[in-house]
């Protein structure tokens, strides 16, 4: 190659490198081993990288001319004990050259078994470093013939192992920063969840009912639609969480919200913690009917729970309010009939439904 033709190929394969998008790193290193293979006529081109102690190695890329078999599958996670001549003169010298395999030294033994397995007559081999710091090597075998490396063939294989390092430092940057965007975006979204969250059961807290109250109302009334409000109130909580204590208290609101979340799970429905033993389910789209049969059928799932060191059977009152929202409508009217509706529960006996529909406040 002359020196006119390989300036020619530095500067394409840099433009390439340089404006590549981060997806297409590697279709691009493979476009550069192929140039340089093509170019000085090798029958193999390959980048090898090291793990952070340079004790194993791994081919991530490999670029192979037409009737020469690739290795790259079979030359991964090759150790140091393995090739143990091979590493450290990567290690120590600027470039490792060897003109014909045949000739190597009596400690090369193992490498001299691994080119005559991939039929390699000479190789060159050259460190890539990143800020001083060995990452791997690019190299290029020759297989049907032997050949002296030349200083100019040891330059221009250092120039590309130059980009080939830079690129990859880039790409491992860049994959990198996206790691982390997706961390942020993922501790963001824990965060926007954990506050819109009851941290004892798990539902929805006050400030994310307030929200899809406001929600739920616009768009019943946008499309003319039933919205229902079911407020459900443990029976006779406060006494047996005093005579209980917390402990065993949590655990029934827990398992009590569990209930209620398995028995609300449409994506139109949403289940809230009101506040203290207090829970509310918002229900779009359902006739006054259905509502109170599934509110009657959530009244017989609680009172089957059990719980160890609970004696006492579990029941809630529950108050269902229907209405067919206006423009008018608030959530505080709308939360005002649905307690009224929970306390004719408990006045009645406890441990049921009641419901009250409205079409209009």
């Amino acid at each position: 190659m002359t020196d006119k033709g390989f300036d020619q190929l530095i500067l394409e394969i840099s433009t390439q490198l340089i404006n590549c998008h981060q997806n297409d790193f590697a279709a691009h290193i493979d476009s550069a081993l192929e140039a340089l293979g093509r170019f000085g006529d090798k029958d193999r081109c390959y980048v090898f990288l090291f793990n952070e102690n340079i004790t194993s190695m791994d081919n991530v890329y490999e670029w192979v001319s037409t009737g020469i078999s690739p290795h790259k599958d079979d030359l991964q996670n090759i150790t140091e004990t393995m090739l143990p001549w091979f590493f450290q003169a990567i290690k120590e010298q600027d470039y490792v050259s060897i003109s014909d395999t045949r000739e190597l030294p009596p400690a090369a033994t193992a490498e001299k078994e691994e080119f005559k397995r991939e039929n390699i007559q000479s190789v060159l081999c050259v460190p890539m470093r990143l800020s001083g710091r060995l990452i791997g090597f690019v190299g290029c075998d020759l297989v049907n013939r032997r050949k002296d490396w030349l200083a100019s063939d040891v330059r221009e294989l250092q120039i590309i192992s130059d980009m080939l390092a830079n690129t990859i430092a880039r790409q491992a940057t860049e994959t990198k920063l996206r790691e982390v965007e997706a961390e942020l975006r993922e501790a963001n979204q824990r965060l926007q969840r954990q506050a819109m969250e009851d941290g004892l059961t798990g539902v929805g807290n006050r400030r994310a009912l307030d929200e899809r109250i406001e929600q739920e109302l616009a768009r019943c009334v946008r499309h003319g639609r039933l919205l229902s409000l079911m407020l459900i109130d443990v029976d006779y909580f406060k006494p047996f969480n005093d005579e209980m204590g917390h402990v065993l208290g949590d655990a029934v609101l827990q398992r009590v919200a569990c209930e209620i979340r398995s028995s609300f799970m449409r994506h139109d429905e949403f289940v809230a913690r009101y506040g203290g033993d207090e829970f509310m389910v918002l229900c779009a789209e359902l006739s006054s009917v259905e509502v109170l049969q599934r509110a009657q059928r959530l009244n017989e799932k609680i009172s089957q729970i059990e719980i160890a060191g609970i004696n006492r059977k579990l029941t809630v009152s529950i108050g269902v309010a229907t209405i067919r929202p206006d423009t008018m409508t608030t959530p505080e009217a709308l939360i005002e009939i649905v307690d009224k509706a929970t306390y004719e529960a408990k006045a009645q006996g406890r441990n049921r439904s009641h419901a009250v529909v409205m079409d209009r406040l």
